[in-house]
């Protein structure tokens, strides 16, 4: 039985150091191999390969696509919301979710800890969630564990929670 066709033509390697692709005997070289643009040239090669029924039309230049790689691009590439987020501070509730997630999977074989580890981010959640991680020190960490002995939580046990915060 022969192997099926391939619905697209495969992006390979060209000596030159360039991406290559060889639609209807025609070979497009696509840019520095395994770059963005590279791939995007590609894609949207393919795509207009593909909207017109696996041929591409006659006297087809590459140089027509730019406009659609640069705008796959602009939007491949998240910079603005980089930027974005690289000016909002790291709060401590973002801190005890990540740290949630660690937790989960260091911690999958003893549901106990791993309990005692969502209350102690629950708690901190709760009184200094909004607070920046960087702002969070050993005297906000003394206020908890005092919230902690107040609440009827053993010296030691409030000890231990704090432990596993810093």
């Amino acid at each position: 039985m022969a192997r099926p066709k391939a619905k697209a033509p495969a992006r390979s390697y060209h000596i030159s150091g360039q991406s290559i692709v060889r639609i209807d005997g025609r070979d497009f070289y696509l840019d520095k191999h395994d770059r963005p643009e590279s791939i995007a040239r590609y894609a949207v090669l393919i795509s207009i390969y593909q909207a017109g029924g696996s041929i591409l039309p006659d006297h087809f230049d590459i140089g027509v696509i730019d406009e659609r790689v640069a705008m796959l691009l602009s939007q491949a590439r998240p910079e603005a919301m980089v930027s974005q987020q690289a000016n909002l501070p790291i709060l401590l509730k973002h801190v005890t979710a990540a740290y949630r997630v660690h937790a989960a999977n260091r911690y999958a074989n003893s549901p106990q800890e791993h309990h005692r580890l969502g209350q102690i981010c629950d708690a901190l959640n709760e009184h200094a969630g909004n607070i920046e991680a960087n702002d969070y020190g050993p005297l906000l960490l003394q206020q908890q564990r005092q919230r902690w002995v107040a609440a009827g939580l053993s010296r030691t046990y409030c000890n231990r929670c704090g432990a596993c915060n810093r």
